[in-house]
């Protein structure tokens, strides 16, 4: 009865577990951290032509706006970091070895959509080692490595703060992709960004979004496995319990069978000692094995007034000490009688 309920309850909880194995959810959340909220509908593109209005504007010190488009994408980002520049097309280098490769050696123009810009520069990337899938635990620790660098400020004076990337003399200039003066390729973040962490960049937040429905699904699929092997369990106790009742039913069947009531046994029937003694009767000889022989026990003539403090059976004495069979206690209180 207990395993039944345990069973239905194990069962019921199943189709909430099904529904966190949808992880439709989690790519959509990837694709807007990569290409923006609209997922690059109208291409992967900043609002402006600008580059150091869209990655990281001009600043003494005073403010650390950030750029207009930072934060939005992860791509973008990288773009403000290693996209060429018509003045130097070797910024790639300050990602990868690679990054100012055919693809990416010429100016990154921001009218143009830049995906394919983007997705060049991260294929000629290291492979980060360690984590092989997107978890809470990765992303969490990665933001934190994240933030460790843009606390680093820029320029000469260390004024330029909250950026990632390279920037020469003061880096006033801001981010505008080109590595003289006092510019350089870099990103800038906002303090609400990346030191309150009031507003967190967008790509952050979807990551983290992805990153809560795997690892969800990733213990739903635990939480199921747990489920089969309790109901497993479950099977298995009810398959023992039907074997253990079988052997108790078949013995009860058997003992029913062949259980002997002397008091409807005619004794004296039978002419055999095996056989009389079978039918629970005394055989009267010591040296004979058949004849008549066969005699009914004593006991049952006993019986037939009943036990200690039982009422006498149907033909039994009703008056004197005999109604009260072998009780000697009520036999001595009758007054009818007395016992010696």
């Amino acid at each position: 009865v207990y395993l039944t309920p345990k069973a239905v309850k194990t069962v019921q909880t199943l189709p909430q577990l099904q529904t966190k194995l949808a992880i439709a959810g989690a790519q959509e959340a990837a694709e807007k951290a990569l290409l923006g909220e609209n997922r690059a509908a109208t291409g992967l593109k900043p609002e402006s032509a600008k580059r150091v209005n869209e990655c990281g504007k001009a600043s003494n010190g005073n403010t650390a706006d950030g750029g207009s488009s930072s934060g939005k994408a992860l791509l973008l980002d990288l773009l403000c970091l290693c996209g060429g520049h018509s003045s130097d097309r070797n910024v790639g280098k300050a990602c990868c070895k690679k990054c100012d490769g055919d693809g990416n050696n010429d100016e990154w123009n921001l009218n143009n959509d830049g995906k394919t810009r983007a997705e060049f520069i991260p294929s000629n990337c290291p492979k980060a080692p360690g984590h092989k899938r997107i978890s809470q635990q990765a992303v969490e620790q990665a933001w934190r490595h994240f933030l460790t660098r843009t606390a680093i400020a820029k320029g000469s004076g260390f004024a330029y703060r909250n950026a990632l990337g390279v920037l020469a003399g003061s880096g006033a200039t801001g981010c505008d992709g080109h590595k003289a003066s006092n510019g350089g390729p870099c990103v800038q973040y906002s303090d609400d960004a990346v030191v309150t962490g009031a507003s967190p960049p967008t790509w952050l937040t979807n990551i983290r979004t992805a990153a809560q429905i795997r690892d969800g699904a990733e213990a739903a699929i635990n939480e199921i496995k747990a489920i089969e092997h309790k109901l497993q369990a479950i099977n298995n106790t009810l398959g023992s319990l039907l074997w253990q009742d079988e052997p108790i039913q078949n013995m009860q069947k058997t003992t029913a069978m062949t259980m002997i009531t002397p008091g409807n046994t005619d004794c004296t029937k039978q002419k055999t000692n095996s056989s009389c003694t079978e039918k629970g009767c005394k055989w009267d000889s010591t040296d004979k094995s058949d004849g008549d022989f066969c005699k009914a026990k004593a006991e049952t003539q006993a019986t037939a007034a009943g036990g200690p403090g039982e009422t006498p059976k149907d033909g039994a004495a009703e008056t004197g000490c005999a109604k009260h069979g072998t009780d000697k206690t009520k036999c001595n209180t009758d007054k009818s009688f007395k016992s010696e």
